[in-house]
Parts: structure tokens; sequence; C-alpha cells
């Protein structure tokens, strides 16, 4: 082997089947950047077990009754982001013969490029020379309304309008300090012994400030109206006035007190204790902004109900407003590290009370709905936009009892911190702030595709910073979609997908159409119905909830675009590994390969990252 590069691309490609036949090489050229090559994807086929459930982010349980002529299993939660329910007996409902066994859900990104140059309006698009197994050949998977339409009061954009017009209430300081120092620390611990040490009434004390429930978003009395309908609705509700609860298992008092001796005399993991400086920099913001409150370590064993985590400091990348792609310190909240009792707060969490995540095949989801947007616009580009929603998991707040749960230390300074909003660790935080970014997913959809919405009247000012759309050259090639095994339903206007914090949406560019405007404005707008705006004084710091910093970088709409983690092309439908990954990933082998060994820990992340590429080499 020459290179690193041919070294891993052989490992990999070895170990998986070649292009599948009747799949052309793409005459489009992968730009080079550096020298590096990014990995790409001519096509990709998700192969599926057919008891697994094909995901869509559409009215499901209505749908697949009319779509299969049956009745399907109720879940404990009915969403419009849920997977197609059933889909078993839908792989087996009226499949050719020759395909009973198995059923396959292409993602499939080209066949070969259209000669195509200025894209246009579509033709009808010529049948796949390829058989593709359809679940239901009898019935498109067509919804008699609108999507979503159904989730939504008639007047919902009526509501929208009272909402984004109506002022915040002002807010007032909190009797806790927000500051980062020792005074702060025993003041803070004063104001909780002035309470008996009874975290639920020194919350309720502190009613219309930002350490109270909900104070990052929209009073529910104005929410109500628009979001009464959705599924999530009620538990929203219950975080956005009691604060995220998560259902444990008793833990015996005496154990629990026990393992809070043995948390303070551990400390932290060493990414955070062997770099104590860092994690004091990146503990200042969460103090500062009010996602967290110091007291003196030596006092916690003199307030109830305390446990405490270790810390952790992850190496992450993200993007700056430059659209540079720049090293990230992430702080990890280790609520899995068991202490002697044999347990931790995640061990103890009853995952049977969480709402469930739908948003896991987020990407394989949307990618489908891409590719079923060329199959109808053959001759359009289509473009992609995304919106990071900022310090998400900190915007939400933690129930009084929770809160004492997610304690953590700050040894090398003598102090602890008491965390009041979701943690970058808790089993239940990507579920709870789901409950929310699904809502505002599906609040998108609705609005993307609705008629009556103006995107020139009804719109967040945010959107006129947006940055102009982004195209290719007229003379790249259009490549063409494979057909894929369902007929997803394909909104002329555009659609929307959510994961965690990453609200990413798409369209086609048809001619004298407002698409574009529609694709930029609607996640913006739906984020502003729910989202507290900033006030012109903050008692406490606070960011908008878009992050800004991502902004100018991600949010304008174009048609390469990286979405969760993954570099699409639009126009050519194909998929590549960023560079930035590329490079560091690509070091790490070649430092295994060199020194012949490998922690254990390394080794899983070589492996982990090897699987996560496969997902885009040709089967």
């Amino acid at each position: 082997m020459n290179s690193m590069r041919e070294e891993v691309e052989h490992f990999l490609t070895s170990q998986f089947s070649t292009e599948p036949k009747g799949i052309q090489p793409s005459a489009t050229a992968v730009p080079e950047s550096n020298g590096i090559q990014p990995f790409s994807a001519q096509a990709v086929d998700c192969r599926v077990d057919p008891n697994l459930p094909v995901p869509s982010r559409v009215p499901v349980a209505q749908q697949t009754k009319e779509l299969l002529g049956k009745s399907t299993k109720k879940r404990k939660r009915v969403s419009f982001a849920s997977p197609l329910e059933d889909s078993a007996s839908a792989a087996s409902a009226s499949p050719p013969s020759d395909h009973t066994s198995k059923a396959y859900c292409h993602v499939s990104l080209s066949d070969t490029p259209h000669n195509h140059s200025a894209p246009s309006a579509s033709s009808a698009p010529s049948a796949s020379s390829e058989t593709s197994v359809s679940l239901a050949s009898s019935a498109p998977l067509e919804p008699s309304v609108p999507v979503c339409q159904s989730t939504w009061q008639p007047n919902y954009l009526q509501d929208i309008k009272r909402i984004v017009s109506t002022p915040s209430k002002e807010m007032s300081k909190p009797d806790i300090s927000f500051e980062f120092n020792s005074e702060a620390a025993h003041k803070n611990f004063l104001t909780m012994k002035k309470h008996d040490f009874d975290m639920q009434r020194l919350i309720e004390s502190q009613v219309n400030t930002p350490m109270y429930y909900g104070s990052e978003f929209r009073e529910t009395e104005l929410l109500e109206p628009l979001l009464v309908r959705h599924p999530n609705w009620s538990h929203l509700k219950s975080i956005l006035e009691n604060g995220s609860d998560w259902n444990l298992e008793d833990l015996d008092e005496e154990k629990r007190k026990a393992d809070l001796l043995e948390a303070l005399e551990f400390g932290n993991h060493k990414g955070a204790s062997e770099q104590p400086e860092l994690l004091k920099e990146l503990l200042l913001k969460d103090v500062a902004y009010g996602y967290c409150f110091l007291v003196p370590k030596h006092k916690l064993t003199s307030i109830p109900g305390v446990c405490v985590a270790p810390m952790n400091v992850q190496d992450q990348f993200s993007i700056n407003e430059y659209g540079e792609i720049v090293p990230k310190e992430r702080l990890t909240h280790d609520q899995s590290y068991k202490w002697g009792s044999g347990t931790s707060v995640n061990s103890r969490t009853k995952e049977e009370d969480l709402l469930p995540c739908i948003f896991g095949h987020a990407l394989r989801r949307f990618i489908n709905k891409v590719v079923a947007m060329r199959l109808k616009y053959p001759n359009c580009r289509i473009l992609c936009s995304k919106i990071d929603f900022k310090s998400a998991f900190r915007r939400m707040h933690l129930a009084w009892k929770t809160a004492l749960r997610c304690c953590t230390l700050l040894p090398d300074e003598e102090l602890a911190l008491i965390f009041t909003r979701l943690t970058f660790g808790g089993k239940a935080c990507p579920s709870e702030w789901g409950c929310l970014s699904e809502i505002v997913c599906d609040l998108t959809n609705a609005i993307i595709s609705d008629e009556d919405w103006d995107p020139e009247t009804l719109f967040n000012q945010q959107s006129l910073e947006l940055p102009a759309p982004e195209f290719l050259d007229d003379d790249v090639p259009i490549a063409e979609a494979r057909e894929l095994v369902f007929e997803l339903p394909v909104d002329d206007k555009g659609c929307s997908d959510v994961f965690i914090d990453d609200l990413f949406a798409a369209c086609v560019d048809l001619p004298d159409s407002d698409n574009i405007k529609r694709l930029e404005r609607a996640p913006l707008l739906a984020i502003d119905a729910v989202a507290r705006p900033l006030l012109e004084s903050e008692p406490v710091p606070r960011h908008e909830m878009a992050a800004r910093n991502k902004f100018i970088a991600e949010a304008g709409a174009e048609e390469l675009k990286i979405v969760l983690g993954w570099k699409l092309n639009f126009r050519a439908l194909k998929m590549y590994l960023p560079e930035n990954k590329f490079i560091a990933w690509a070091a790490d082998f070649q430092q295994m390969i060199d020194s012949k060994r490998a922690e254990s820990k390394k080794l899983e992340s070589c492996i982990g990252r090897m699987i996560h590429v496969s997902q885009i080499l040709p089967q």
C-alpha cells in the first residue's frame, strides 16, 4: 500500500460486496480538497430486516391502516415522527414471491447522472430497470390529508402569529448567584439553608426568574391552543411547568450516603482531572448562563438527596460562523458510573417510563425523502437547510428532585455544582429533549407545506440574516435516483426532520415557487413559536434558541450540506465522509498500525468508525 488511505479503503472494501449490477459509476468527479478525496457512495442500499420498522415522519397510524386495510398495533404514544407500525405484516402483504424473505429499503442515492444542465420543471420519471419491492403494491403511500395537518387546529397559523407577537414577560433576578467563586458558593448554600435545604421550596420561590421551570420557553397558556393536539404536548407541558422528572428506582438512604462519600473522594475522570483549568473554563459558561450553581464541596453531605457523578472532557469538532471546522471540547456527565452500591442514576432510571425516542433513523428517513423528491422531479435542484438548537439540553429545566441527583465536582476549587438543566450524560435527556424537538419538527413540516402561509409576512427576523442560496454550476449533471421500495409521499414545498438538536429540511427548487424561502423560514418560525425571545435586559446571560455561531454557516439553502456528520451532495445524490473526519480518523488508524498495539477504548473507537464508514460503501 502506498498510503494510509489505500490501506483503510482496502480493509473496508474487502469486508463488503462490490457495487450492485446495473449501477454504473458516476461521471461526476468528486472535488478534491488538499489532496484528500472524501469517501463517496454511488448507491446505498440499506438492507433491512422485515421485522424492523421503516422510519417515517407522517401520520403513520392512520395511513398504515388505510394502506394495509387492517388494524395496526396500539402504541404507548402515537407520534407523527414515529416509524411505520407493524412493518413485518406490511412486508408480507403483497410483495413478489421471490422477495418475501427480505425487504429492501433502498436509500438509493444515484444511478447514472442525467445529461441535464440548468434545472427545469419535471417530466414524469421513467420506470427503473431494477425490480424493487413495494410493501403496498396496490396503493401508494399517499395521505388523504396534508402531512401532519390533523395535528394542528384549523387556525394554527393565527395561533403562531398571536404567540410571536406577544411580548415576553420581564424576568427578575434569582436569589441564587451564578457567579463563579467561593463567595457565591457560600451564599448559595445559605440560600438553600434558608429554605431548610428543600430544593422544591427553593425553586418554587423563584417564579418569573431564569431559575424557574420553563423560563427558556413561551408560557404554556400561550402554547396550549397551538400544541394541544400534538401527542407530545401533555408531557412537554409537564416539563415546562414542573421540570424534567426522571423516574428512578429507589436507592437505600445508607447506600446513597456511602456513594456520595465515595464520589467526593473519587473526583472526576482523567480527562477532566488532568485538565483542571480546562474543566473550570468549560464550567464557567454553565454557571454564568444559569445552567447550574455552586455550593461548597464539603457541604454536599448536608443537602438531602444529593447524588454525584464524575465529569469528563470529550474532544469534538464544531463549525464556527465562517463555516470552518474547529476543535471543541465538551463536558460530559458520567451518570452511568456505578459507585459502591453497584448502581448509578442511569442504571436506576426506569427506561419503560421514558417517552419513546423516534428520531434515531432520521438520516435514513431523510435520504429516502430526498430520493423520492428526485424521482418525482428528476430535472430539478434539491436544496437543504440546517439549524441547530443552541445549548439544547441546557434549555430544559430539571425537576427539583432530579436536580439533586445531577451534582458534580470541581475538586481543585473545593466546589460542587448542582445542575438545574438537562445534563450531557443523563439517560433520560435525549428522550426529554426529543419531546420538544419533535414538536418543532412537526410544526415546521406543517408550516412549510401550508398553502395559507405567506413566508413574506409571517417569519422570524433572524431569517433576514440568512446567506443567499448557494447552487452548483448549471453544467454539473443531475444524478438519476434509483427506484425506492416504497412510494413515499412528496410534499412539493419541502419537508424537515430532526435528530436531537439538529433540525434539517430539504425542498425541490421548482420554477415560479417560493420553496427556498419556505425552506429557510419555516424552521426558524417554528422555533420562534415555542422559544421565549431574548429580552433587552436578561437578569442572567442567555442565547437565542437557534445557534447563531452556526447560523450563517449552516442555515442557508445549499446543494451541499453536512448533515449529522455526513457531507451530502443533493445534486449528485452522494454521501461523503467530511475531510476533517478522514484526516483525524486516518491518523488514529496509522498510529495503531505503526505501534502495532492499541488500548481497548481506542480500538473500540476505531472499529466503530469503520462501521460508520461502511454505511456508505456500495453493497
